[in-house]
């Protein structure tokens, strides 16, 4: 509620995913965020992780769903470990934590095949998906 962006009040929401991703979105229509707005939300929430004791913001972490539907956070070495064991894959269910948009969230870009993701360039440059 107290979320502004050159002192105009931005319209904003959030949800829980998986359990454990916190999603916050702004409607750009009535009021877009500022870089200033987003410093700030980024803020909160790394003083929130000193609180809280978890991890709320980084862009390190590779999160990926198991064959048995866990989901898994690793760092990007030891998803690259894993994929050169063949443990991971093109086909690994990954989730895009570089999402911008709540469309793309809506129309399936969150969770998607590590192939069709930036991970397939990271990390399977010479594995086609399929």
């Amino acid at each position: 509620e107290d979320w502004t962006a050159h002192g105009s009040p931005l319209a904003g929401a959030r949800d829980l995913l998986e359990e454990r991703f916190l999603m916050v979105g702004v409607d750009e229509a009535s009021v877009p965020p500022s870089g200033c707005s987003i410093d700030a939300m980024v803020r909160v929430l790394s003083d929130l992780e000193g609180t809280m004791g978890v991890v709320l913001v980084g862009h390190s972490p590779v999160f990926y769903r198991t064959s048995s539907g866990e989901v898994r956070r690793v760092d990007r070495a030891e998803f690259r470990r894993l994929a050169e064991e063949g443990r991971v894959g093109p086909a690994t269910a990954v989730f895009d934590t570089t999402l911008t948009r709540v469309g793309r969230l809506r129309d399936g870009g969150w969770e998607r095949p590590a192939g069709e993701t930036w991970h397939g360039q990271a990390f399977f440059r010479t594995i086609r998906p399929g």
